[in-house]
């Protein structure tokens, strides 16, 4: 009897145990689900304000675009403001104080392509210039052209071969044949990968190196006092710049101007322990009396 009454008060036990870890494990999944819930909800919150931050940078950039660039010093810059936690500062660029790497596609910048590499560095000799720059030019040749570097980059590990187009990213240098990561972090601030192989050089905004790469017999001093110059009156005409007295006994290597298309802008923003960095290429048309801007590439990353 007692034994029969011990079994039905065991078996009661295990089942009460059995509805307690039931219930417990229905908890925890309750409890798990709704963590994540909230844990989503302020990750889409924090994306949503980092989305409006990043919006915000570019109708400051918008707005930049729109004035007349002769009375801005560039590169320009968006100083950090917060906003509900969130910080977001922002540079832009003028992308053709560059030298745009894909105007050798055209196959008429080499020349000025190895002055900039003699001007940024001492250490590259116009021989090395030289190679790099008939290695790059080869780069863009197409498939077919027996000049091409093709055989070169088939012994390489991995094997792969020349782009045979236009650049997306100066970071493609690094694969071409004599550039080494010293020689590609050297060079890389002067160089721009546009999407156009007629890109003119702005006067306005070119860094010496790339002032000199773009007039022939440029010495540094020259390019110096250039800089000097537009800082106090900037050029309205590339006439202007042609007449100025250092500039008119010199030959003109590259197409120049005194208005820009392409522009980089760089926008990081942080919120909470989140850090994220936009960089979006825009494109500035002017048409009679509007300007139409608009983005043409973004890249993402952390930090």
């Amino acid at each position: 009897m007692h034994n029969a009454k011990n079994k039905q008060q065991g078996a009661a036990l295990l089942m009460a145990l059995l509805i307690v870890a039931v219930v417990a494990i229905i908890a925890s999944a309750a409890l798990s689900e709704e963590h994540f819930i909230i844990n989503r909800s302020i990750s889409l919150n924090e994306d949503a304000q980092m989305q409006a931050a990043a919006y915000s940078a570019r109708i400051w950039a918008e707005e930049q675009l729109r004035q007349s660039e002769y009375k801005q010093q560039w590169p320009l810059t968006m100083n950090t403001f917060r906003v509900n936690g969130t910080a977001v500062n922002a540079i832009l660029v003028d992308l053709q104080g560059r030298f745009n790497v894909n105007n050798m596609a055209s196959g008429d910048s080499s020349g000025s392509f190895q002055q900039l590499l003699e001007a940024i560095n001492a250490k590259i000799h116009p021989p090395l210039a030289r190679d790099l720059g008939r290695a790059v030019s080869a780069w863009f040749l197409p498939l077919s052209n027996p000049a091409s570097l093709d055989s070169v980059y088939a012994q390489m590990n991995p094997p792969y071969r020349s782009g045979h187009q236009m650049m997306v990213s100066i970071s493609e240098l690094r694969l071409v044949s004599g550039f080494d990561e010293k020689h590609y972090q050297v060079i890389a601030p002067y160089l721009a990968a546009l999407p156009d192989n007629h890109t003119p050089i702005n006067v306005n905004t070119a860094s010496i190196p790339v002032l000199m790469s773009a007039v022939s017999g440029m010495s540094q001093l020259a390019a110096q006092e250039i800089v000097q110059q537009r800082s106090i009156k900037p050029f309205t005409s590339i006439s202007d710049f042609k007449q100025f007295p250092i500039v008119k006994n010199l030959s003109i290597e590259a197409p120049l101007t005194v208005q820009s298309t392409y522009f980089l802008l760089t926008t990081r923003i942080s919120l909470g322990g989140q850090a994220l960095c936009l960089e979006t290429l825009l494109q500035r048309e002017s048409s009679h009396d509007s300007v139409v801007i608009k983005p043409l590439w973004q890249v993402r990353s952390l930090g």
